[in-house]
């Protein structure tokens, strides 16, 4: 049986997001995919838990509308075909003014606060359940209506265990080198919480993932991102071979600012997991596990047996990769995460599954799940 399965980083809405539009029947490819791993031993898919592990509809490139309307799509036809007990939703920075929204409307009605009067200070500590109203009435833009009330929400971090296992899941964008110099006080502050954390961080996060794409059509942020920071560097340090070698297609895809595998992350991941989840307070023999999106970088430096250790734990860790299309020469790192229950030896069975593409047509079919050229389409901008 399935315990738990997870997904980030799908960016619904985008015209980048390899789910986008349905093209090539990608969405229902990846439904019968999780059907297929959910399969329960009387041929019905089921899942205990589904977490939706961040950046799920992409509020910061795509239109607001359309982004939660390809939500509720995607997930009306993952429910339809697979049953779930639960669902988990942890949002990342794309999707952070979904959880903004939940917030202010829980404070207007609690504290009697007008509604663009925007204080987490008190609910950033627990899981918001999803039969609250007002839960439903905000999550009713992105669940089926038949599915409201199922929908639990946890920000930024969600923990649950499965038999002797122990899983910390939140969207990753902690780990970001950019909050070290940005927000150096966090890192030194002894008594660290979520609500400070949030206080301290939320403004930057919705003027980055929020606020500024009404600029976008006077001035492109994603370009500048793209050449500045990333193809200018190159090309001096270079000095042209590489950037013109580059598999990257600069100025058309938005890219992640973490590092896998750095000194800095790791770090980063150490101080999240000692200080907000207390992992110190847990017994040392449990199995631990990290898993979070983000970097849409899945497995490619850090692989799914690496392991990192604060004071005697060891964590294993688990990178669920994306769903953008980073250029037309590879597939994004779409991964699928579970855990499987073995009910007679009592224990979790972590593990995930890539969506990939099939390789080069002149070079003959193959192992893949979808055809390439769909990330040529999907490097298709909004408007172009």
């Amino acid at each position: 049986m399935i315990n738990t399965l997870i997904l980030s980083d799908l960016h619904l809405g985008d015209t980048e997001c390899l789910l986008y539009n349905n093209a090539y029947d990608i969405i229902d490819l990846t439904i019968e995919k999780i059907a297929k791993i959910a399969k329960s031993t009387d041929n019905n898919p089921f899942l205990k838990r589904l977490v939706l592990a961040g950046d799920i509809p992409d509020l910061s490139q795509a239109d607001t509308n359309v982004a939660y309307a390809h939500t509720k799509c995607f997930l009306k036809r993952l429910l339809d075909r697979v049953q779930c007990e639960e669902i988990v939703y942890i949002p990342g920075n794309h999707d952070h003014h979904f959880w903004v929204e939940l917030i202010e409307r829980i404070d207007a009605m609690c504290c009697g606060k007008a509604k663009g009067d925007y204080n987490n200070s008190k609910k950033t500590d627990r899981i918001i359940d999803g039969n609250d109203e007002i839960v439903k009435e905000c999550t009713r833009k992105i669940i089926p209506d038949e599915f409201n009330g199922k929908v639990s929400i946890s920000y930024p971090n969600y923990e649950f265990e499965v038999y002797d296992s122990h899983f910390f899941v939140t969207h990753g964008h902690y780990f970001s080198k950019y909050w070290c110099y940005f927000f150096p006080s966090l890192r030194n502050e002894e008594k660290l919480n979520l609500e400070m954390i949030e206080e301290t961080t939320y403004k930057f996060t919705e003027a980055v993932w929020w606020r500024r794409k009404r600029f976008e059509p006077f001035l492109p942020i994603e370009f500048l991102y793209d050449y500045l920071l990333h193809g200018l560097p190159l090309y001096l340090k270079y000095k042209r071979r590489s950037f013109k070698r580059s598999n990257r297609k600069y100025g058309t895809s938005f890219e992640e600012d973490s590092t896998l595998g750095g000194e800095n992350t790791i770090e980063m991941m150490k101080w999240y997991l000692e200080k907000i989840c207390k992992i110190d307070t847990l017994p040392k023999e449990k199995d631990f596990h990290l898993i979070y999106g983000h970097t849409h970088q899945g497995g490619r430096i850090l692989k799914k047996d690496a392991k990192i250790r604060i004071k005697g734990y060891f964590i294993s860790l688990w990178i669920l990769g994306g769903w953008i299309v980073p250029s037309q020469l590879y597939s994004p790192d779409a991964y699928i995460f579970y855990v499987k229950e073995d009910e007679a030896e009592r224990k979790a069975i972590p593990d995930m599954v890539k969506i990939v593409a099939k390789p080069e047509p002149e070079k003959g079919e193959g192992a893949g799940d979808y055809d390439r050229d769909l990330l040529e389409l999907r490097l298709k901008r909004i408007g172009q």
